[in-house]
């Protein structure tokens, strides 16, 4: 049999009432992502939406995408940075990666503007959060295990620390 695609969910528009700060959340279908911001004077409309992974070399990500992972476009208009982002994270295990900066790469924003004091409430909701000035994609997910340097790499790496140091004095 052909197994069936699973259907890019449909992107959602969130709107915030002029001059207010306050959480919008995402449906489940779009990671429930929760996205705490203030509107302009007339109001706020934000727009999450399923994403592909923009980096150009997927292969390089410092995620693993795992089961029902999905990363999300966030954009808006009217609303007032900071953005306090925050998906659902169960096990306390997941980082917050945004897609950001010049030249553009994934950034763990992981508890980035958020004093240690104020992180409780986010900790017992099981949520994993971080502050931005920008809004673009968003994913929570477990970060890549970096990879062990080989003894040979190690030694090699040794002896040209050794050189130097003995050039300098």
């Amino acid at each position: 049999p052909v197994p069936t695609p699973t259907p890019t969910p449909e992107p959602t528009t969130l709107l915030l009432p002029a001059s207010t700060t306050a959480p919008v959340t995402a449906p489940a279908e779009l990671g429930s992502v929760e996205i705490t911001l203030t509107s302009g004077p007339s109001g706020a409309t934000v727009t999450v939406a399923a994403a592909e992974n923009p980096a150009p070399d997927t292969g390089k990500t410092p995620f693993r995408l795992g089961e029902g992972d999905t990363i999300v476009d966030i954009s808006a208009t009217g609303a007032v940075p900071p953005y306090l982002i925050c998906f659902p994270d169960p096990d306390g295990t997941l980082r917050l990666w945004h897609y950001e900066g010049t030249p553009p790469a994934w950034r763990d924003i992981t508890w980035l503007g958020i004093p240690v004091a104020d992180r409780a409430p986010y900790v017992a909701d099981h949520q994993v959060c971080g502050k931005t000035q920008s809004l673009s994609p968003f994913i929570a997910a477990l970060s890549k295990p970096v990879p062990a340097m080989r003894s040979e790499e190690h030694t090699s790496e040794l002896q040209s620390l050794r050189h130097l140091v003995c050039r300098l004095l």
